[in-house]
């Protein structure tokens, strides 16, 4: 009895360190998925912020090239129409490397390998980054590709919204939902329609 009596007490430690033990994984387990939602959520909200500044290069775009638009009224001689297209092709150029420009800083931001969500959303960001800059590059050189149906750009910020709302963090710690229904409140971007005042 003594000595099945100490084998018995030397055992009772036993269930004691598998608690500790447990306890330890579980709070190691449970910092482990606090530390990554943190990441996540910082992650994201730098991502966001170069897609919101690179919208805003879009939109600075579209406003001056509408401007040059109602500055020039209707051209009535060939050189009023030549000017015009010289003005939309230099304002198309200043765009596309405004926009080539906020499209290097997405392409920048830090994304952990594993958050592949994020990843897929970053990478149609930037394709439809890249759409732009090839549309901006071809109205450079001839303005009446403002007349010409602008798919590419269209269909690439389409595609890229269900990826967007997919790699949003839960819970959201930097209001990134919201940010995210702002960029695509808006109908897909495209390049102002060319009129006849720049018809030759």
């Amino acid at each position: 009895m003594g000595h099945d009596g100490r084998v018995q007490r030397s055992r009772g430690w036993i269930p004691l360190v598998i608690g500790l033990v447990t306890f330890m994984l579980t709070t190691v387990a449970l910092g482990t998925v606090i530390a990554d939602w943190a990441l996540r959520n910082a992650e994201m909200d730098a991502f966001i912020t170069t897609v919101e500044a690179s919208e805003a290069e879009m939109t600075w775009t579209q406003d001056n090239i509408r401007a040059t638009f109602d500055a020039a009224g209707e051209p009535a001689s060939q050189q009023e129409k030549d000017q015009l297209a010289a003005d939309l092709e230099a304002i198309a150029a200043q765009g596309r490397d405004r926009i080539a420009a906020a499209g290097q800083a997405v392409a920048a931001a830090q994304v952990s390998p594993w958050h592949q969500d994020l990843l897929q959303a970053k990478q149609a960001y930037l394709t439809h980054n890249q759409a732009w800059q090839a549309y901006l590059d071809r109205a450079s050189k001839d303005a009446a590709e403002f007349g010409q149906p602008q798919d590419e750009v269209d269909a690439t910020f389409l595609a890229a919204e269900p990826l967007f709302r997919a790699a949003i963090p839960r819970p959201d710690g930097y209001a990134i939902a919201d940010r995210v229904e702002v960029i695509f409140a808006e109908p897909a971007p495209e390049g102002p329609t060319q009129d006849a005042r720049l018809a030759a």
